[in-house]
């Protein structure tokens, strides 16, 4: 009718001016036009539809979505039955949010995608394109039944994407899924302040690369990391002193519950160095660093892709060597606990 293709244009242009994207639009087409008829007013979208959704903390959740959803169509229960399942999941990409659409039915895939910097746009995409899709008007019972997967030859990506561009509006059929949560690729740098391991507080450089991975609203990364803090003078006399300095190499383990927060498990180990200076610059030992620990980041994106963190970390050495001079004199022990804090940048991997 024509009050149903109406309201689909209205809200193709609503999806569109939200995201930008083409993958509204292959869903806009409607049966021939008929006389108007008035539109019954929304009523609540149940809560038990087959209607799974994901998004990390901060994105609209499936509550927002399922309210938008009936603002803009009255869908009930049996609207969903042309589906198994509809299932939504929005991930962080380098530069902007990344929602993707999986209307399921058998060994139909059909999928939507859309991208925004804000994310609460992607719940607006998400209502609009379930508006379409669960309208009456909208004949999905048309689509072509796949033959068994055996009997039918894989085609060549050109042929592929012929197909697709010929009938944007028809699902994907028997595709392997894509990966929605990509491996995020970081190499940083960063400035250290170690308050109590040369004895003295002492300035350093680190260095990390780091592999991140979205899995649900939580991130979970693998990061190598090299930290040099360079030699710091300790004096035993006027004319004689120590220089403590530490060359180390760690990973680290963390869990990001949210976009700006992560909490880290690491291991580190490298060379403690000790040399006299003066009348005892003959003198030289290096020892064994071992110490594992646990740190607190804070991050945030400055522009574009370049991400600021900080950091403070917690190590409990295993070796705790001791220096002296003339055999009884101490000069330093390290502590049992060495506070690290580190400011850096990082950038992604293309």
């Amino acid at each position: 009718m024509r009050s149903r293709t109406l309201r689909q244009a209205a809200l193709l242009a609503l999806g569109c001016s939200v995201i930008g994207f083409g993958s509204i639009a292959a869903l806009a087409a409607g049966p021939s036009a008929a006389p108007p008829v008035a539109a019954p007013s929304p009523a609540p979208v149940a809560s038990n539809v087959p209607f799974e959704w994901s998004a990390p903390e901060g994105c609209p959740g499936r509550a927002v979505v399922l309210d938008r959803l009936t603002e803009l169509l009255d869908a009930d229960r049996t609207s969903w039955d042309r589906f198994e399942t509809v299932r939504g999941r929005i991930t962080r990409g380098e530069a902007a949010f990344e929602l993707e659409l999986e209307l399921i039915l058998g060994r139909r895939i059909g999928r939507r995608s859309f991208a925004t910097r804000d994310c609460a746009d992607l719940a607006q995409a998400a209502a609009a394109t379930l508006a379409l899709v669960l309208d009456p008007a909208w004949d999905w019972d048309t689509e072509p039944t796949p033959a068994p997967e055996a009997a039918t030859p894989s085609a060549p990506s050109s042929e592929a994407d012929s197909s697709s561009a010929a009938d944007p509006g028809a699902p994907d059929v028997a595709r392997e899924p894509r990966p929605s949560a990509p491996v995020e690729l970081q190499l940083g740098a960063e400035g250290v302040l170690d308050a109590t391991t040369l004895g003295r507080s002492a300035f350093g450089l680190g260095l990390l690369g780091r592999a991140r991975l979205a899995l649900g609203e939580t991130r979970v990364a693998a990061e190598l990391f090299g930290t040099w803090l360079p030699a710091r003078s300790i004096d035993v006399r006027p004319t004689e002193s120590v220089e403590f300095g530490l060359l180390a190499a760690g990973i680290r383990a963390c869990n990001w519950p949210t976009f700006a927060l992560g909490v880290c498990a690491e291991l580190e180990a490298g060379r403690l160095s000790a040399s006299g200076i003066g009348a005892r610059a003959d003198r030289e030992a290096f020892d064994t660093w071992i110490a594992p620990g646990a740190s607190v980041v804070l991050e945030s994106r400055l522009f574009g892709a370049l991400l600021l963190s900080s950091r403070v970390s917690l190590l409990a050495p295993l070796l705790r060597p001791k220096y002296f001079v003339n055999g009884t004199e101490g000069v330093h022990e390290v502590p049992a606990a060495a506070v690290r804090v580190a400011l850096g940048l990082a950038l992604p991997v293309q």
